[in-house]
């Protein structure tokens, strides 16, 4: 018996732990020119309020490793027209931690225009006295939000001025805006 009540109280701590730990690296990992697909997801916990409520959809993206002083380009590839209301913040830190500061968020959705493979780009430079090669983008949407997202370092040539095959601007340049380069210290 006492066996058997040692197992449970190893079981439990092991268990305990992986808890833990699952609460502080639920990332999903975007490379440098590479891109992944992803869904939101409702049981996100451990991330703070307000980076999104429990009955939120939500995901964290995890771009690394990052260069100081270099320029990327990522891109957010969805189908628009399904209503889909999100918003997402670009983090330096862990957002699961408590030493984090968002650089800008911004909220917006995908409409109810039908448009396949719609882009939405951000343009962003790392600060060369940056100390961290890790950008975070928590995101959450108010229903499952399926969507493609990459990052490059090799710049297309898009500008703020830059228009999609349907007539909209789609690029955000956080230069032209002075919010970045982005300080990557946490």
């Amino acid at each position: 018996m006492k066996t058997l009540l040692k197992s449970f109280v190893i079981l439990f701590c092991i268990a305990s732990c992986a808890g833990i730990a699952a609460a502080q690296g639920d990332f999903v990992d975007i490379g440098i020119n590479t891109e992944k697909t992803v869904t939101t997801v409702r049981g996100l916990a451990g991330l703070p309020s307000s980076l999104g409520s429990a009955e939120d959809y939500r995901v964290v993206l995890r771009i690394a490793p990052l260069a100081p002083g270099r320029k990327y380009e990522a891109t957010l590839t969805f189908d628009a027209g399904t209503d889909i209301g999100y918003a997402h913040a670009w983090v330096d830190g862990n957002p699961y931690e408590k030493d984090w500061l968002s650089f800008v968020g911004i909220g917006t959705g995908t409409g109810s225009r039908e448009l396949k493979g719609k882009q939405e780009k951000f343009l962003f430079t790392i600060d060369p006295k940056s100390t961290s090669g890790a950008l975070y983008i928590p995101l959450r949407s108010n229903k499952p939000f399926t969507f493609r997202f990459g990052v490059t370092d090799r710049l297309t040539g898009v500008n703020p001025n830059s228009q999609d095959r349907w007539g909209y601007y789609y690029v955000k340049d956080f230069d032209v805006d002075r919010i970045a380069p982005f300080l990557l210290k946490r």
